[in-house]
């Protein structure tokens, strides 16, 4: 079997010997509260991803120098611990370099060759240290080794030995040999056996020599005075000098991979370049005859750019197991979780946990901080102490370990930050705090000196010295023009137009601030463009073109109108309140600062940057602004020693100064040494401060601790539940009470708010008793805060017999009903001895108007008897049972509060309401009444009263005569109307139309308003006629109350079914004015009007009366004027009627009604304008008898044929007719015609008719 295959199957059974112990090796248990190794661990490559990659590289024959990169703390150490833990069969050697760089730099060292001399010292020195010496026996690298006993032993009997040989062979007679070896000496064999042993002791020490010569740098040879040294060093680098040294090593050891870790702190690349050759001459050495690896681990940023890659074979790259980014998972998983000390997991703050990972990227530091971190909490074993804050200083030593040392020394820049720089931003703020405060104060006293209260009023000041330079035009000339030209003249801010009556409004005035250039400019109406102002005449042309800050100078030399103006919003009660608000936050924020932690301080305050850069680094920047390194750092780094205070006040300190609450009923004794030694008044803003012992030494002495009294106050009154907590159970203890009462009350206002909101009935009564007790009277008003006593208060129907227990006297009843002025609902009084105060209660107004109460308030007063009744009658009027009933206080009190109880009690109560007339009256009469109450009243109240003018605001009449609440009357609807500037509308309307039968039965004339005003009664009746808004009913009685008969009325509006009423009742009298004003109506009104009006002679028909031909023509047609009074009328309008009439046929039935022939020269003209032959011969038959000859001919000539030849002499025919054969019997009787003769004939059946009439014209 080969070497190879030996070597193989000896590496087989090392890994699995390896695997085999893990698997039986007995696990061992972990405590929770474990401290975890710095050392890399051999499990850092799960997925054996680098194992793999690493793997490859070795397997390589060409590849001798592989770097393993990534940053500090990534994990790089683990990675190869792993690796070697999981690769036994190949030989490792590590050499680390981490502490070396350290040492250089405390000496100072910064020439490189030194270091790099000093570096391949280390190294080697690394390389001959990990074998025994017995593996290199020949080297010159000389060592302290140990000796062994037994060693010793065989020495020194070795030189015995062979100082013993030596004498016996070369001095056999000595005095020694004889005297102990006789014997020896005479035996030869002894004696060449003991030669030759000597001599087998003298090669054995020659050979020794010989080695020891060798390893001798350096052989000095002295002779008398003069001496020789022997050196063959040469002057190079130490791995050069000492080469052969390193290829014996190698080749007297089996290492195969040499890992070197920490190089790169160096920042010396010239290092790599040397081990790089070294490593080249290790692997061509026949001497040592097998490959060797150089493993790197160093950072990725140790060469730049592509540098790396010459110097190394294979890189292999690490990713971090931490960075910013993932160092909170891994804290709460590994350090700072629930399964290793689940209280530690929930004192340190999530927030600060992912804050402060922000600056983690080493695993190891992270490691050692909680490792230090968890000695400290057990060290120090003080539960009050904020692990926050301890956890900080941790990181912070950690980080900068000499500034931490410093701390102990009351050295090193945390200290100077709470010692110099925290005094530096306190002053700096004072400064700017007292500066603003001078600023405020100096803006009140400005505001103050301002005389002028609104801004309006200062603009108008500014705008008043405008209008003085408006211009005086005193002529206007053009040649345009003729005559004197009318002007305009407008306001120009910077060339732009402004309406100068609106220059009161912002965005024109600020404008005018903000102008350079105002100008008042003149333009001619006539032209669109401005004249030149020579051809204006302006006496104060000069002025006329300003600026703004002229009229400023001019207002006020000494500010701007800016400034004014800031002055007097400054005066305004809204704003004066948000300055002295401001002011007072400014006052506090001064007071607080010395008290204020440096954090607090830099929340609170803006400033920008209050730490140098340069000292400070960002993780100490953050730590102290977030407050996690603050002025209570001594107490996490040293331990507490029991002097002025006990251990328990220690603690108790410690958790106010932590904001970690304690036990109220905690035992103190040393409170005054504990507030001056270690709490401070601005401790006292934090509820971990609350102990009952320590508020007793307070309120106890509050002059001497005057800010920790002011302060505890502050906190007790800020509403946090633990507060509330505190006072109430200090209020159960009833010690101190009215010292704490009163300045509890005084401190929190919305005390008792807390107390009415929060608690039950009982403990509200209970509380409110206690604190009234013990209540100062001047701070009780301070309870009421919002009015909430007094809402409580009001709301307790048994407040006699509550208040009783806290006040023994009627008058400390009513002083304290002075302060807090309740107002209740209701009250009982069930005490005969009760009324008194019940009485001065309701007199002093301390009750609420509403039914309940004032129905109590009458009651009491009233007999039992009488209580049925006014609970009865309420309801339908309540003012009337007030009028009747209630007590004079009350009377008054609702007369002076009208409206109010109108609000509250009447209207809500009131049911059918029936007041009556008299205290209707009252009510709508009285001046604090609201108006609509009244109108209310009026449309809810069932009553009528007299007259409207009993209501002594007019303004009222409208919805009174509305809802008909006043008996019918004309006088009140011409009171009306006359408050109504004599103008009817639908009240008076609506009035008289659903009124009109009483109405009708009372006449205007008999009114009082006819005799006080007639004319306006005249007016009211003339306004009612000529209206038309009436019913015909309403209408016909307004005509029949009337007072006047009427010349003349306005018809126009009036409808058709309202001038009949008018005619029939002869409110139109016969006049022109009214015959025309009809005749716009209707021409049928003025035939009604006559016939109402003519007599039987028609004598009302003079010239005066002109009617027109229609009318005539209705007249003569109308049933109701009789034949004679038509032919009357006919005879007075003559032929000139006739002739245009379009009734001529009526009028020739007047005259034949009248017995009397028609006229001649009617009927020519009858003739002349009738169209039709048989109308006209018809209209001629009966007259024939009444005319001449000659008339008849003239008539029969106006006719058609065969008429008109009937005029004419001889013999005529005409064929037969009715009308035929009246006619020619009328002539034949007036002898106009004769032999008139009618003619018959047969038709076919032989019977006979007339056909024909002959007769014969006489000449």
């Amino acid at each position: 079997m080969s070497k190879d295959k030996l070597h193989k199957i000896w590496n087989e059974i090392k890994v699995t010997h390896t695997k085999i112990k893990e698997i039986i090796s007995t696990p061992q248990t972990i405590s929770t509260q474990q401290y975890l190794s710095l050392t890399p661990i051999a499990n850092a490559d799960e997925d054996n991803a680098y194992s793999d990659m690493l793997k490859f590289a070795l397997l390589q024959d060409k590849i001798s120098n592989i770097a393993i990169t990534g940053p500090y703390g990534s994990g790089k150490s683990s990675v190869l611990l792993t690796f070697q833990t999981q690769n036994p069969n190949w030989k490792y050697l590590n050499i680390s370099l981490a502490t070396f760089k350290d040492h250089l730099e405390i000496e100072g060292t910064n020439n490189k060759e030194i270091e790099i001399e000093a570096i391949e010292k280390s190294i080697l020195q690394q390389l001959f240290y990990s074998v025994d010496q017995k593996t290199l026996p020949r080297s010159r690298l000389k060592r302290i080794v140990t000796v062994k006993p037994r060693e010793l032993l065989a020495n020194t009997l070795f030189i015995m030995l062979w100082a013993f040989l030596t004498i016996f062979v070369f001095f056999p007679k000595s005095i020694f040999i004889n005297k102990l070896g006789i014997f020896i000496s005479e035996k030869l064999l002894i004696q060449i056996t003991l030669s030759l042993l000597l001599l087998s002791y003298c090669i054995v020490g020659l050979f020794t020599g010989v080695k020891y010569i060798e390893k001798l740098k350096e052989l000095k040879l002295k002779f008398q005075d003069t001496e020789i040294t022997l050196n063959n060093d040469k002057t190079e680098s130490v791995l050069n000098k000492h080469l052969d040294e390193i290829l014996y090593f190698f080749e007297r050891t089996d290492f195969n991979i040499i890992i070197i870790e920490d190089l790169d702190r160096f920042e010396n690349s010239e290092i790599f370049i040397r081990l790089r050759e070294l490593n080249t001459l290790i692997n061509n050495s026949k001497q040592v005859n097998r490959p060797i690896v150089f493993l790197y681990a160093i950072r990725d940023n140790m060469f730049k750019d592509k540098d790396r890659s010459k110097f190394f074979d294979f890189i292999i790259p690490i990713i971090p197991v931490i960075n910013p980014t993932n160092a909170y998972d891994l804290i709460r998983k590994n350090y700072i979780n629930k399964e290793n000390n689940s209280q530690l997991h929930d004192e340190i703050e999530d927030i600060f946990l992912h804050q402060v990972s922000l600056y983690f990227d080493d695993m190891r530091l992270v490691t050692n901080i909680f490792n230090e971190f968890q000695l400290y909490v057990k060290k120090l074993n003080n539960p009050n102490l904020n692990k926050n804050k301890l956890l900080a200083l941790i990181i912070y030593k950690n980080y900068y370990p000499a500034e931490f040392a410093n701390l102990h020394s009351n050295k090193g820049e945390i200290y100077e930050i709470f010692k110099t720089y925290k005094k530096n931003i306190i002053s700096e703020l004072l400064v700017s705090i007292n500066q603003e405060l001078n600023e405020i104060e100096n803006k009140i006293n400005l505001s103050e000196v301002e005389k002028l209260q609104t801004v309006e009023e200062l603009r108008k000041l500014y705008i008043y010295e405008i209008f003085k330079r408006f211009p005086i035009i005193t002529n206007v000339h053009n040649r345009h023009f003729m005559q004197t030209a009318s002007t305009s003249i407008q306001l120009y801010v910077d060339s732009q137009h402004i309406d100068y009556n609106q220059l009161t409004i912002d965005e024109n005035f600020y404008k005018l601030v903000e102008s350079n250039n105002i100008e008042w400019k003149v333009k001619l109406e006539e032209s669109t463009n401005y004249i030149d102002y020579a051809s204006i005449s302006i006496s104060n042309a000069e002025e006329i073109k300003f600026s703004f800050k002229a009229i400023e100078t001019i207002t006020h030399s000494n500010f701007t109108y800016l400034e004014r103006e800031n002055r007097v919003n400054d005066k305004l009660e809204i704003n004066r309140k948000k300055i002295l608000k401001h002011k007072q936050k400014l006052i506090s924020t001064r007071n607080q600062l010395s008290q204020s932690t440096l954090s607090e301080i830099l929340t609170v305050a803006d400033i920008e940057n209050p730490f140098d850069s340069k000292k400070h680094p960002p993780l100490l920047q953050f730590l102290v602004r977030e407050g996690y390194i603050d002025e209570q750092y001594p107490d996490y780094i040293s331990f507490f020693i029991d002097s002025v205070i006990n251990i328990t006040e220690r603690d108790y300190a410690h958790r106010v100064i932590e904001h970690i609450n304690s036990e109220f009923d905690l035992t103190l004794t040393n409170i005054g040494k504990l507030l001056d030694k270690y709490l401070k008044p601005r401790q006292f803003s934090h509820t971990s401060i609350l102990n009952f012992n320590l508020v007793d030494f307070i309120l106890n002495n509050s002059t001497q601790f005057k800010d920790h009294y002011n302060n505890l106050f502050e906190l007790l009154s800020n509403q946090d539940k633990r507060s509330i907590r505190f006072i109430f159970e200090y209020i159960d203890r009833e010690k101190n009470s009215s010292l704490f009462i009163n300045q509890i009350v005084k401190s929190w206002q919305a005390f008792f708010e807390h107390i009415h909101t929060s608690m039950s009935d009982e403990k509200i009564e209970s509380y409110l008793l206690l604190i009234l007790k013990n209540l100062e009277k001047e701070n009780i008003p301070l309870l009421n805060k919002d009015n909430i006593l007094k809402n409580y208060l009001s709301s307790k129907s048994n407040f006699i017999e509550y208040i009783k227990d806290a006040y023994s006297t009627e008058q400390e009843i009513l002083n304290f009903l002075q302060l807090i002025k309740p107002v209740f609902k209701y009250l009982d009084c069930n005490n005969q001895n009760d009324v008194s105060i019940f009485n001065e209660i309701c007199r002093n107004e301390y009750f609420e108007f509403n039914e309940k109460m004032i129905l109590q308030i009458i009651c009491i007063n009233n007999e039992v008897q009488k209580i049925d009744e006014i609970k009865n009658i309420f309801a339908s009027k309540p003012y009337g049972v007030l009028q009747d009933f209630a007590p004079d206080y009350l009377k008054t009190q609702v007369d002076q509060s009208i409206s109010h109880f109108f609000e509250e009690v009447y209207i809500s109560s009131s049911e059918n309401l029936s007041e009556n007339s008299d205290n209707f009256i009252k009510l709508i009469n009285n001046e604090d009444l609201d108006n609509s109450h009244k109108e209310w009243l009026i449309e809810n109240n069932e009553v009528q009263i007299d007259l409207i003018s009993y209501i002594r605001k007019a303004q009222f009449w409208k919805p009174i005569l509305a809802k008909n609440k006043v008996k019918p009357s004309w006088d009140s609807l011409i009171s009306y109307f006359q408050y109504n500037d004599c103008t009817l509308d639908e009240v008076i309307f609506n009035y008289i139309n659903e009124n009109n039968v009483l109405l009708k039965e009372q006449e205007i004339s008999d009114t009082e308003s006819n005799k006080s005003m007639p004319d306006i009664t005249k007016e009211f009746e003339v306004a009612l006629l000529e209206s038309d808004s009436f019913s015909e009913i309403a209408y016909e009685a307004i005509s029949i109350a009337r007072m006047f008969d009427y010349p003349s009325l306005n018809l126009s509006s009036l409808s058709n079914s309202k001038i009949p009423i008018l005619i029939n009742v002869k409110v139109l009298l016969l006049t022109p004015e009214n015959i025309e004003k009809l005749r716009h109506k209707s021409i049928n009104y003025v035939s009604d009007l006559l016939i109402q009006y003519l007599s039987l002679e028609c004598s009302e028909l003079t010239e005066d009366l002109v009617l027109e031909k229609p009318e005539y023509e209705l007249l003569l047609q109308s049933s109701e004027f009789t034949d004679a009074q038509k032919l009357i009328i006919v005879e007075k309008l003559g032929i000139n009627f006739y002739q245009e009439s379009n009734v001529q046929s009526t009028i020739n039935h007047i005259f034949k009604a009248n017995g009397k022939y028609i006229p001649i020269e009617y009927i020519n003209n009858y003739f002349a304008k009738t169209l039709s032959t048989q109308t006209r011969v018809k209209f001629l038959i009966p007259e024939v008898s009444n005319l001449d000859h000659s008339n008849i001919s003239i008539l029969l000539n106006m006719l058609d044929e065969p008429y008109s030849l009937i005029s004419i002499a001889g013999n005529h025919t005409l064929s037969h007719s009715e009308m035929n054969e009246n006619l020619t019997e009328a002539l034949r009787k007036i002898g106009y015609i004769n032999r008139v003769r009618v003619h018959e004939k047969k038709s076919l059946l032989g019977t006979k008719s007339k056909s024909t009439i002959t007769f014969t014209t006489k000449s």
